[in-house]
C-alpha cells in the first residue's frame, strides 16, 4: 500500500519480490518494470500497447491484454491474489504452462476454483505439506477469489483494503 500511496505500480508482484524480514514483516523487492503514476512523465514509464511486462503466471488480465491504460494499482492486487492462492494450495489459480497465448487466454477468462476446493498434493514441497487437510474456511475463499477477479472493478481497489480484510 505505500508504495501505492507513492504512484508506484509494481506490475511483477511474485514470491521472489517479496521477503519476510527478521520481525515477520513483508518486504517488496525488484522494482524493475514498476511504473509510476503521478509526480513523473507516466507516458515515458509506459509499456507500448501490445507488448507483454511482468512474469506471466502471476499477471493480472489487464497484463495479458497487454494495455498500459488499464494498468493500475489493482494489477498489483490480483498478483498478490495469485501469490495468495499458491500460498493456500500449492498451485496456481489456473495452468501456466504450454504455449504463451494459451496462458494469455487462461489469465483472461478461466475462472479459478475456490481454494477450499484444491488439496495440495502428498508429494508437495515440505513447506505445504503442513497445510495439507488443514481447512480453508469460506471467507479466505471469497478474499482470495475477489483478488483474482477478472473485472478490475470487483477486486479489492487498493492493497490496503485487501490487508484489512486479511486481518
Amino acid at each position: 500500500q505505500y508504495c501505492h500511496d507513492q504512484g508506484v505500480i509494481h506490475r511483477d508482484l511474485k514470491p521472489g519480490n517479496i521477503r519476510i524480514d527478521n520481525e515477520g514483516e513483508p518486504k517488496v523487492l525488484d522494482f524493475g518494470l514498476a511504473k509510476v503514476v503521478h509526480g513523473a512523465d507516466e507516458a515515458a514509464l509506459m509499456t507500448m500497447t501490445g507488448q507483454f511486462m511482468g512474469s506471466l503466471p502471476w499477471a493480472s488480465p489487464e497484463q495479458a491484454e497487454a494495455k498500459p491504460d488499464k494498468i493500475d494499482v489493482r494489477t498489483d492486487v490480483y498478483s498478490l491474489g495469485v501469490v495468495l492462492y499458491q500460498m493456500l494450495t500449492g498451485k496456481f489459480p489456473y495452468e501456466v504452462v504450454g504455449n504463451m497465448r494459451d496462458v494469455l487466454d487462461r489469465i483472461l477468462k478461466a475462472e479459478p476454483a475456490k481454494p477450499s476446493t484444491i488439496r495440495v498434493a502428498a508429494d508437495a514441497p515440505v513447506g505445504r505439506k503442513s497445510r495439507r487437510g488443514r481447512r480453508i474456511d469460506d471467507e479466505i475463499d471469497t478474499i482470495v477469489l475477489k483478488c483474482l477477479s477478472k473485472e478490475r472493478e470487483r477486486r479489492y481497489q487498493t492493497a490496503g483494503e485487501l490487508a484489512r480484510d486479511i486481518q
